[in-house]
């Protein structure tokens, strides 16, 4: 049985439930056991807080990357920010000195961390360690869904080309049964942080492009692997709702895609805490499913 450190971060806990739920019942639908990881952190955040103070920002990672070190299995990360902010934490302290210091920093608090942990992305684990015909296998529930993926900027920062990154999201949303479609702006930022610094130039240069373009391909939902992209598009449709533009298109976590073809209904998700309307589309094409 394959086994995983899930670490959560926090946009899943305080606003997307329903993605901590799909993954628990996801991984276990493949047959894998999730462990939790108790009293962790902020991982913390990928832009600001280095900005803030480097060292710092590696001791907090520091703490949770030692407390999944201790559990002994691979620390499996639902969040691209999060993904992005882990790996280049261990990446970093596999310096000795720089190490030394952080391990001095987190003393304090009666723990060590020896950079023995493996960190690893979601879209990674789907893909390389279950395979897509393997969560194909597991389909119960499959729809004729057109989906426009968006993999995130964070996620895209790695070794591969950033086009097979959003292949790898495009791989598993089609064996989870959706059909891919292809909209031309797969590598443009969802606009988050920027719209913090500027919102109207984030909406005009990010965001409305790529809704529009999304909105011209025929996807009727958008599929992505990360919460925080996930948070920015449906606040973006909110806002651009209340300036008279509809853009009412379903965006989804592709761990509440695949449970829904797995064949756990919307109900049993709790789609309805979503802004964008995914539980009314969700009961649409799987509201046959028992709940």
């Amino acid at each position: 049985m394959k086994r995983y450190t899930i670490y959560l971060g926090c946009m899943i806990p305080m606003r997307f439930p329903s993605i901590e739920k799909s993954a628990r019942l996801v991984f276990e639908k493949l047959g894998a056991k999730i462990a939790d990881l108790e009293g962790y952190t902020c991982c913390p955040d990928p832009v600001l807080t280095r900005l803030a103070e480097d060292e710092f920002s590696l001791a907090l990672s520091a703490r949770n990357l030692a407390m999944a070190e201790k559990m002994g299995n691979d620390l499996l990360v639902l969040c691209n920010g999060c993904y992005e902010t882990l790996i280049e934490a261990e990446e970093a302290l596999r310096d000795d000195d720089l190490r030394a210091r952080v391990n001095g920093i987190l003393a304090n608090e009666g723990t060590r961390y020896l950079g023995k942990v493996k960190v690893r992305a979601l879209i990674d684990v789907l893909n390389e360690d279950f395979r897509p015909g393997e969560i194909a296998a597991q389909l119960k529930a499959p729809r004729p869904v057109k989906v426009a993926c968006h993999t995130g900027c964070h996620m895209l920062r790695s070794k591969l080309h950033p086009r097979d990154r959003v292949r790898i999201l495009e791989d598993v949303a089609v064996a989870s049964g959706a059909e891919i479609a292809a909209y031309g702006k797969e590598l443009d930022c969802c606009g988050f942080p920027c719209a913090i610094a500027d919102e109207k130039m984030a909406m005009d240069i990010l965001i409305s492009p790529k809704l529009e373009a999304i909105k011209s391909s025929g996807a009727e939902a958008i599929v992505t692997g990360c919460p925080t992209c996930l948070y920015q598009f449906e606040n973006s449709e909110a806002a651009l709702k209340k300036l008279g533009k509809e853009t009412d298109i379903p965006v989804m976590h592709i761990l509440e895609l695949m449970a829904l073809g797995f064949g756990f209904s919307p109900e049993e998700l709790g789609l309805e805490l979503h802004r964008s309307p995914v539980k009314t589309f969700a009961q649409k094409k799987w509201g046959d499913v028992p709940g």
